[in-house]
């Protein structure tokens, strides 16, 4: 077991269950169990210099597994729990990697969105590596055998 920050679970198991029933009327559904996915949150202190200047606060989040970023409004709210090391998946991309892209993500954004006179100064503000649970489903549907994973904070799903 290891101790690790996560959010609360906006959808149980058997939400989870019936919304698949509802979608997937003629599938046996069958909850496996969870993941829990890996995700860096890096929080940058931002200034740019044009006509009116600006400053403030931006974050980003970089799946630790294949290092995709995402602007993110809001920081997510954690809380500390423990899991079963078999349910984590593993960190593939390194915090420094992670953080790299990041950054330069961020940058990219800010440029694309506003015309500044100096190259906007990014500076790195706080990190927190945190799992994002999933569920994953089986379906059977005529015989055939397929896996789903659903997101048990948004409850968007996906095929594996």
């Amino acid at each position: 077991m290891t101790m690790v920050f996560t959010q609360e679970l906006e959808f149980p198991e058997h939400q989870v269950e019936r919304l698949m029933k509802g979608l997937e009327k003629q599938s046996t559904i069958k909850v496996e169990n969870m993941v829990y996915y890996p995700y860096y949150f890096f929080e940058f202190d931002v200034s740019v210099k044009t006509v009116v200047g600006l400053q403030g606060k931006t974050a980003c989040t970089v799946d630790a597994l294949d290092g995709k970023c995402a602007l993110v409004d809001v920081f997510p709210q954690l809380i500390q729990y423990e899991i079963e090391q078999d349910f984590q998946l593993e960190i593939v991309i390194a915090e420094n990697e992670a953080k790299k892209a990041a950054k330069y993500f961020i940058s990219e954004n800010i440029s694309k969105k506003v015309k500044f006179l100096k190259v906007p100064k990014i500076k790195f503000s706080s990190k927190t590596l945190y799992y994002r649970p999933f569920w994953l489903i089986s379906l059977t549907k005529y015989k055939e055998q397929s896996l789903i994973i659903v997101d048990a904070i948004s409850g968007n799903y996906h095929p594996l």
